[in-house]
């Protein structure tokens, strides 16, 4: 496993104990299409939520721009969401209330500590 795929498992799993700490109950973890991913899909109060989380790593080197997870958010992933999306809600049937939601982690592996922060509205809702 790379780094980035380490940061990336390790942002996911800070970001379910974020939203099951919210009250969020996750239904699936890394729904994968040829199309694109699903990282998390989660439900609180009857809405669905589907959940992009991002997740950097904040290493100490001076030399090296700061990269905010937001950063990889880009209208190319979020089209490729969209897809997914569509499939996930056609293959399931779903046609209740849902939204696109982002979960941004950032890492200090030299503390060992993690923020997070909730984005909601980020893009668009269905």
């Amino acid at each position: 496993m790379s780094h980035t795929q380490r940061v990336g498992k390790i942002g996911e799993d800070i970001a379910v104990k974020y939203l099951k700490s919210r009250g969020f109950e996750v239904v699936f973890r890394n729904y994968r299409l040829k199309c694109g991913e699903l990282d998390i899909v989660a439900i609180r109060s009857n809405i669905l939520y589907f959940v992009e989380v991002k997740a950097v790593s904040r290493e100490i080197n001076k030399n090296i721009q700061i990269i905010r997870p937001e950063d990889h958010l880009h209208q190319r992933k979020i089209d490729r969401l969209e897809r997914t999306i569509s499939v996930y809600l056609d293959e399931f049937r779903y046609t209740g209330e849902w939204k696109l939601i982002a979960v941004m982690v950032e890492l200090d592996h030299v503390n060992k500590t993690a923020s997070v922060r909730f984005l909601e509205d980020f893009a668009w809702r269905g």
